[in-house]
C-alpha cells in the first residue's frame, strides 16, 4: 500500500512537470527566460527516467512508460 502512494506521488509529480513544460513550449510569446524554464523541466524529466533505469526500476510500474526520451 505504501509503495502505491510513492508510485502515485512520483507519477503525479511527473505529470505536473510535463504539463508545465508543455504550457511553456506552446506559448507563442516565449522569451528567453520561459525557454530556459521549459528546458529545465525537460532536464528534470530526463533525470527521472535516467535514475529509474539506473536503479533498474520498471518505468511501466511507475506509469512512466510515455517519456519518449529513450527506447524501452
Amino acid at each position: 500500500m505504501k509503495q502505491d502512494r510513492y508510485r502515485y506521488y512520483l507519477r503525479d509529480l511527473r505529470d505536473l512537470i510535463k504539463e508545465r513544460q508543455q504550457v511553456l513550449e506552446s506559448r507563442t510569446d516565449q522569451d528567453v527566460f520561459s525557454k530556459g524554464i521549459a528546458c529545465g523541466y525537460n532536464e528534470v524529466l530526463q533525470l527521472f527516467e535516467s535514475q529509474a533505469l539506473t536503479y533498474e526500476i520498471d518505468l511501466k510500474a511507475l506509469d512512466y512508460d510515455d517519456f519518449g526520451f529513450s527506447p524501452k
